[in-house]
């Protein structure tokens, strides 16, 4: 993984038997003052700029986002990962503009993120909701109790529990993507009808929460027909 070469350089750390070091490639005075966070720059800028192309260009890329520290203030640390690539990007908001410069302005293939709103902009069909965090969603419902959440997510967990129980043979070829699509038809007519149940009960929060997630509902499955 690379972070960004301009900001938070002083997180890297270079060896003097870094392979990627070589002093022909670095000139400096013995006049001058040592400058660490400029011989990282020139060291890794490129290796960066290349993973980052590598990364926007993938087919299917992972996205997430948590608070930063830069010089005091609050910054924001943006990941995007491949099978083979990371890029990590310090920025001052966690919103659109963010997204847009880690993954570049025209966003290509799929993105698979949590529910946070900046990936709203993206088509539901180029998303995957990680299923990580809806798990924990739907356990915090049931530690949370009372009816509507109980119900809620008793339904989210036992889908997931079938789904993750699926995904495993598919993985391990005991069924190829046709049966494993066909498998998963019922948890996902099941799991639709207990949100739209949760969608329309007295309990406020798990109103909301229930149509947040169908709002989002074709995301939740995009990993059955596409590979990656």
């Amino acid at each position: 993984p690379l972070i960004e070469p301009d900001r938070q350089i002083s997180r890297i750390r270079l060896s003097d038997k870094d392979s990627c070091f070589r002093p022909r490639e670095v000139s400096r005075s013995h006049t001058q003052p040592y400058q660490p966070e400029g011989l990282v720059q020139v060291l890794v800028g490129e290796p960066y700029q290349e993973a980052q192309q590598n990364v926007r260009a993938a087919a299917v890329k992972n996205t997430d986002e948590t608070g930063w520290k830069q010089a005091g203030k609050k910054r924001w640390l943006w990941l995007a990962a491949t099978q083979t690539a990371a890029c990590f990007k310090v920025c001052v908001g966690r919103g659109k503009a963010a997204l847009g410069e880690l993954l570049g302005e025209a966003i290509q293939g799929i993105v698979c993120s949590d529910r946070w709103s900046a990936y709203n902009q993206l088509d539901l069909f180029c998303r995957q909701l990680c299923w990580a965090h809806l798990k924990r969603d739907f356990q915090k419902w049931i530690d949370r109790g009372g009816v509507a959440g109980l119900a809620i997510g008793g339904a989210g967990t036992e889908a997931i529990r079938r789904i993750f129980a699926l995904w495993r043979d598919f993985r391990e070829r005991r069924m190829d993507r046709s049966a494993l699509q066909a498998a998963l038809r019922p948890v996902q007519e099941e799991l639709r009808a207990a949100l739209e149940t949760g969608a329309s009960c007295d309990d406020v929060r798990v109103r909301r929460f229930c149509r947040n997630v169908l709002a989002v509902y074709p995301a939740l499955w995009t990993f059955a027909r596409v590979g990656g």
